[in-house]
């Protein structure tokens, strides 16, 4: 071996690992970004849509009560099936649903 491919091959290991650090971070940022738009907007689009406005922060509450009542059930489903099974369940789920 020679030791400059040694070289540009670990450069080219790091540029890598450093493209998917960024790509991984902004997907982070996306991600993380969609429940407290979901929380913000809710109540205002419940409002604009609702005639009783007791009622319009509603749908923002049981998204909120759904995710803490599903935290345990997946947490078991991981630990029986793998984190990777249990994603693909969640993704055919999302897919059936829509």
């Amino acid at each position: 071996m020679d030791l400059a491919s040694i070289t540009s091959g670990e450069e080219a290991y790091r540029a890598q690992t450093r493209r998917y650090v960024y790509l991984l971070f902004a997907l982070q940022a996306i991600g993380a970004s969609s429940p407290p738009i979901i929380i913000s907007l809710g109540g205002l689009v419940g409002e604009a849509l609702s005639n009783n406005k007791t009622l319009s922060t509603l749908p923002v509450s049981l998204y909120n009560i759904g995710l803490a009542l599903s935290v345990l059930p997946l947490g078991m489903l991981i630990a029986r099936f793998g984190r990777v099974n249990a994603y693909n369940l969640g993704a055919i789920s999302a897919l059936l649903g829509e």
